[in-house]
């Protein structure tokens, strides 16, 4: 069996260069020097380096990628954090093993090794030194592998690319690209922005492959993020590109156009993009201007097709440091783009955040004052199957199916999984339990910013579709949302006023909202949660009091939008969702759904089933409560596909929809079985009878059970008149009807009619004889007090 190889990221500490290198577990420190000496060519003796681990002894903390820290080191700055990373009692010693230093550590946002190049001979010539060093990049052919017999990581890319270079939005894309090409004044850019494994990557090859340019792809991200072969594969173009903006940085103020248009530095930019207009390998001096206006014009009078900039994986600025550190961040991050562009050079960038379409500087340097392009933005991408990868996977079809209809990022995940843990008998609902919890996991491990990602969790559970309130939030980076658009967007910006982008007269703003189980079905399945992968880190009520969520998202209903805070709907329908993944895929016993609907309310403490003495009957047979399962819910108005409901209802899973409908239904929420509906009423004052009766009268006649969700009920109902005569005229003769209450209220309740002396309630005893009942509705109270238990008692 292939021993995994382990992916170590190291940073220069003298330039704050970030790398990769794979590693075996069995290998030592002395050979990690090697490997790193012989990529990086730092010294001509692998043992002149030093290597620290990025590893707090204090906190047991790796050092973040993103660390400020780190960042700083690309300017000459060595903070007191690296420096008491790089005391001599913690410098790795050349007989250490690799597992037993990095085996457990994490493989994503951290730095594991900290390495100290020793400084060049005074003789040195200035050609060798760090300031004017070789650079050496692949144009096409990086291999990521050491093995020959592996295939060229862009193969698999390259193959699709051909299938999907006559897809409507590649031909789209194409076009733009065009469009983009003959606008020399402004220069436009093209932004590719969705969430993480849609295929945004796949869109180079795409376009590559329609053979109308040529597209020079680099990699933004970095290096903690590179660990696919792809990626690494063009690892050392991409490596000399950060390398030359953080040179070349100082000598530019804010990174725009015009910056780059009005200064006469030689630059070590301008000597990459002849280098890529050439088609060289290597470079090593900085350039002029002029010497890219040749480089330009030799390649139009060889009749080569035009060259397209993709900037993959483009980075996103953040938040929470220093105006300086952000300034400065910003400006490098303008330049990635601009140098391009002030070339007239089309641009097509991909991004899982709004850094690169916000990213401008108003300096008044157009000379017109209408509004002009700024950039155009694909939400959409075509769908990218892995067949070829699928087929060569032993799996039941049932699974092959949900393979086909979600993002590649998620494929490639499960793939993984059953290739170690294969399905060997009849596929069951225990084995996609424990695949898609597995998926879910990984998934959530690949995002930082937990907060933010917890938000998207949360936006799961809502209403179809949801608007963050602070730009500075972004569930489509750090969660797997998308644009609301379809469509490209022309997004235009005025030069006079610095007010945000526009479409038309309009002032534009995104609008967030997650794929539909149609086109990405391992979403819903997955991340919504099961018994092995808790989706939410709190209880439903109390993620609805989280800052993040009051404040940085607007409530959306289905008829109406509002930002009035916690909506009863909102939470009401989230719970029910979420109590019925709490089973898994096969469903949940009713009452340990009601228990966790109890819970994540915040009507009790812990999730605890709660049962009742009855027996739902209809024509057929009859059903005792605890036989009654509730299926696995969609989210609010989101439909499993008609495939996926026909496909697992033999394999014993129980999948519904659940809608929450327009207020001309009467209800607020219904499943598709007709098994659960549900009303919310949010009164201050407690519900009174008249209230308490158009609430009955609009129980659904097919619903088996029907829940009632409150702020408060009355002591008592139907004081003065007999409820029978009421309950037989609207057809409820044969339904029960409960309250949930707590021990203290269930006190005072009994008290209080002890007092008028009216006949005591009590509880109902769980193991009483069962009543044949045609509906069971239940009212719930949520109101300030959480219970350690709740019991039922009749209304």
């Amino acid at each position: 069996m292939m021993t995994t190889r382990l992916y170590i990221v190291c940073v220069n500490v003298r330039d704050g260069m970030d790398f990769g290198v794979r590693m075996a577990p069995d290998e030592y420190i002395g050979e990690l020097k090697e490997r790193i000496n012989e990529r990086q060519k730092y010294t001509q003796n692998a043992d002149d380096l030093k290597l620290y681990l990025a590893k707090a002894k204090e906190s047991d903390q790796w050092l973040a990628a993103d660390d400020p820290a780190v960042t700083n080191l690309r300017h000459n700055v060595v903070s007191d954090e690296i420096q008491e990373l790089l005391r001599e009692d913690l410098k790795l010693q050349a007989g250490k093993r690799i597992d037993n230093l990095f085996q457990s550590a994490p493989n994503a946002d951290v730095i594991h090794v900290l390495v100290v190049v020793p400084p060049p001979p005074a003789s040195s010539p200035p050609a060798t030194s760090l300031s004017a060093p070789v650079i050496s990049f692949t144009i096409t052919r990086g291999r990521a592998t050491r093995d020959e017999n592996d295939k060229d990581p862009w193969e698999a890319y390259t193959s699709i690319g051909k299938r999907l270079k006559d897809d409507k939005i590649v031909k789209d894309l194409a076009a733009q690209v065009e469009r983009v090409a003959g606008m020399k004044k402004s220069t436009p850019f093209i932004v590719l922005e969705n969430s993480s494994g849609t295929g945004k990557t796949q869109m180079a090859f795409n376009l590559e492959a329609t053979e109308l340019f040529e597209v020079f792809f680099i990699m933004c991200a970095s290096s903690a993020d590179r660990d696919q072969p792809i990626y690494e594969a063009f690892n050392q173009r991409s490596r000399s590109f950060e390398f030359c903006v953080d040179k070349d940085l100082p000598f530019v103020i804010k990174g725009s156009v015009q910056d780059l248009q009005g200064i006469n530095h030689r630059l070590y930019l301008y000597g990459f993009i002849i280098a890529a207009l050439n088609g060289d390998a290597t470079f090593s001096e900085r350039a002029s201007r002029t010497d890219v206006e040749l480089a330009i014009q030799r390649r139009q009078d060889r009749m080569a097709k035009p060259m397209v900039f993709f900037l993959d994986e483009f980075p996103r600025v953040g938040s929470g440091e220093t105006n300086s550190i952000m300034d400065l961040r910003k400006a490098r991050y303008r330049m990635m783009r601009n140098v391009f562009r002030s070339f007239s050079f089309p641009v097509v960038i991909s991004s899982t955040n709004g850094t690169a379409r916000n990213l401008f500087s108003i300096q008044g340097a157009s000379r017109s004052v209408d509004p002009y392009l700024w950039c155009i933005v694909f939400p959409s991408l075509p769908h990218v199957s892995l067949d070829g990868d699928i087929k060569s996977v032993k799996c039941p079809d049932q699974v092959k199916r949900i393979l086909q209809h979600s993002r590649p990022l998620f494929v490639k995940l499960c793939l993984e999984y059953i290739k170690v843990k294969p399905c060997t008998g009849p596929l069951g609902v225990a084995y996609l339990d424990e695949m898609v919890a597995s998926l879910a996991k990984r998934a959530k491990k690949l995002k930082r910013r937990s907060d933010e990602f917890n938000l998207g969790q949360f936006g799961l559970f809502l209403c179809t579709s949801f608007k963050l309130a602070n730009g500075q939030y972004n569930v489509i980076d750090s969660h797997f949302a998308q644009l609301h658009d379809e469509e490209p967007i022309d997004l235009t910006l005025s030069p006079l006023e610095d007010q945000g982008l526009f479409v038309d007269d309009t002032l534009w703003e995104s609008c967030c909202v997650f794929p539909s189980p149609s086109d990405d079905v391992l979403l819903h399945l997955a991340m919504t949660g099961g018994p092995q992968f808790p989706p939410l880190e709190k209880a439903m009520h109390n993620m609805m009091k989280l800052p993040s969520i009051r404040q940085q998202m607007y409530w959306s209903n289905v008829d109406q939008k509002t930002n009035d805070g916690m909506a009863l709907e909102a939470l009401v329908s989230a719970a029910v969702v979420l109590a019925s993944h709490s089973g898994g895929l096969g469903g949940v016993a009713f009452p340990d759904f009601l228990g966790r609907l109890l819970y994540e309310l915040g009507v009790t403490r812990e999730a605890t089933p709660m049962d009742f003495p009855v027996t739902l009957i209809n024509s057929m047979h009859g059903t005792g409560i605890r036989e009654v399962v509730v299926p696995f819910l969609s989210a609010p108005n989101v439909e499993w596909p008609q495939w996926l409901l026909e496909d697992w209802k033999y394999i014993g899973a129980r999948l519904d929809n659940f809608r929450r409908t327009v207020n001309d239904d009467r209800i607020d929420f219904k499943i598709d079985s007709d098994l659960i509906s549900g009303e919310c009423k949010d009164y201050s004052d407690p519900v009174n009878l008249k209230v308490l009766k158009h609430i009955l009268e609009r129980v659904p006649e097919r619903s088996k059970i029907h829940f009632v969700v409150t702020r408060k009920l009355q002591d008592s109902y139907f004081t003065q008149a007999d409820a029978s005569e009421f309950l037989t005229h609207h057809g409820l003769e044969n339904a029960r009807i409960y309250r949930i209450l707590g021990p203290q209220r269930l006190e005072v309740l009994n008290k209080w009619r002890q007092r008028g002396k009216k006949r005591p309630m009590q509880a109902l005893d769980p193991s009483g004889v069962e009543q044949a009942v045609s509906r069971l509705i239940v009212f719930i109270e949520v109101g300030d007090d959480v219970w350690d238990h709740a019991f039922f008692t009749p209304l």
